[in-house]
């Protein structure tokens, strides 16, 4: 083992960028109050040679991955790290990819619980193979094309802070921080483990600070929290006492905010935090610098332009010019959406995508109200139909189309029981999603808009099928944060 003072390095020197954000930045973060986690770090060399010895390459598929055994020194390895794991204790198996800066939701991890017997060396190989399997997704394809990065996999392997309870275990309360969300900071918080799932089945408390103080939002009482069975490593939903929860939201976190200030002063991060016990310590287990200029008010200047939509809906801030506005139906997601979307994604490029808010339902991490409709879908149309990455990457400008006026998407909001599917940031894995385009310098907007209203607007389609409509013109698109206006325009 090598170590790197916060990790100890196995079978190699060169770990992912997950790591090297920790290592890089420790020193800031306990400077200004923070205890950053360290852990062991199967490094990329060992990997490389997995997919050497098995003669995988950039193109096998994941299902492969899956699939394969370990070799010799996977297991030698897992031996060793199993001597040093205590029982019961749940460990998490996260990625460390060359190419994940963090913050983007593209790469895989699991919880490994050991129980002190045989068929823990299998068990663990199995949450292993689950994160090296995600540098093959087509997501991580598209991400690390787009952006050059190279392939290669480390492995974080770190103990779950919390406290035990009768058969679970879970953190007093944890969640994400940013120091610079559109130039406020802002945490999110929910108790116990905070995941996709959690974060966004449950409204997040969210501190906005604002001159004299901190503007704090209440929310209902969480009567349910996610916690690690300490039995089989599963997340399970637990019930919290009204009593537990309002303790734990009179809790302000002021504290986390003056440490989030004094960062500021080194620049914009993105962190993962967990709080163990009613201390004020907050334990980092995940952060990211993120490099974003300084958001200033965008001149909109209007002379030969028509303004076509108008949303306080948007996601990142910026302006862009595109030739194609791109129109995906409700009925063609719903039978082959994601085909149609790979198609566009590899035949145009700045183009304006319009989606139905159907289409987010999954990425949003909600469930697919198809499944409540088996006598309308069959099942092989009930499959995932998540939009990553490979399905829009190309696009500059994204927008979900917030239009209910038909039967099916009147029936699908219904079902989710909100006003629409994606839209509000106070999903977690919305701020993934977030960061994601943020990164890829893609726009998003949620704009309410239908094909008889393109029409009146723009006359007949460049292209028309059955799959989609596409029309070509000039096209402006200004994201404002100083204002929280996106605007749709035509120009002359």
């Amino acid at each position: 083992m090598e170590n790197s003072n916060l990790f100890d390095l196995i079978g190699g020197q060169t770990y992912g960028l997950k790591v090297r954000d920790l290592i890089d930045h420790r020193e800031l973060l306990e400077k200004v109050g923070f205890r950053v986690l360290g852990g062991q770090n199967i490094t990329v060399e060992v990997f490389q040679r997995f997919l050497l010895e098995n003669n995988f390459n950039e193109s096998t598929l994941p299902e492969v991955i899956l699939t394969a055994k370990p070799t010799e020194e996977i297991k030698n390895i897992n031996l060793t790290l199993l001597q040093s794991m205590s029982s019961g204790v749940p460990y998490a198996i996260r990625s460390d990819s060359l190419a994940d800066c963090g913050g983007i939701g593209i790469y895989e991890s699991t919880v490994f619980v050991p129980e002190g017997n045989s068929q823990d060396v299998e068990k663990l190989w199995e949450c292993q193979r689950r994160v090296y399997a995600s540098e093959f997704y087509p997501a991580a394809h598209v991400w690390r094309q787009d952006n050059n990065l190279p392939i290669g996999m480390a492995i974080i392997i770190q103990p779950f802070l919390g406290q035990k309870g009768y058969k679970n275990f879970r953190p007093r309360r944890s969640g994400r921080a940013y120091n610079s969300l559109y130039g406020r900071t802002t945490v999110k918080a929910v108790a116990g483990l905070a995941t996709e799932q959690s974060l966004s089945s449950v409204s997040p408390i969210i501190w906005i600070p604002e001159e004299g103080g901190f503007l704090k939002h209440r929310i209902p009482s969480q009567s349910q929290v996610l916690e690690i069975n300490q039995s089989n490593g599963e997340v399970v939903q637990t019930e919290i006492s009204p009593n537990e929860w309002n303790q734990l939201q009179e809790e302000y976190c002021d504290d986390i905010f003056l440490k989030m200030h004094a960062l500021r002063l080194y620049g914009n991060f993105y962190l993962e935090w967990v709080q163990v016990n009613e201390s004020d310590e907050y334990i980092i287990v995940q952060c990211a610098k993120l490099e974003r200029p300084l958001i200033e008010p965008i001149n909109d200047d209007y002379d030969g332009k028509t303004l076509l939509f108008e949303s306080n809906q948007i996601v990142n801030h910026g302006k862009k010019i595109c030739q194609y506005l791109i129109y995906l139906p409700l009925g063609r997601w719903i039978i082959n959406g994601l085909n149609c979307l790979e198609a566009i994604n590899q035949k145009y490029a700045k183009f304006i995508l319009v989606v139905p808010t159907h289409a987010f339902a999954r990425t949003a991490n909600m469930r697919d109200p198809r499944a409540t409709l088996p006598e309308v879908f069959s099942e092989e149309d009930k499959v995932d139909r998540k939009l990553n990455l490979q399905y829009f990457s190309h696009a500059s400008v994204l927008v979900e189309n917030l239009d209910v006026s038909d039967f099916s998407s009147e029936l699908n909001m219904k079902i989710l029981g909100i006003n629409q599917a994606f839209h509000s940031l106070d999903n977690d894995a919305c701020l993934h999603f977030q960061q994601l385009c943020d990164r890829q310098n893609i726009l998003f907007m949620g704009i309410g808009m239908s094909p008889d209203h393109l029409y009146g607007l723009l006359g007949e389609p460049y292209i028309q099928d059955e799959n989609v409509l596409i029309w070509k013109a000039p096209f402006e698109i200004i994201n404002d944060q100083t204002t929280s206006i996106g605007k749709l325009y035509l120009c002359q």
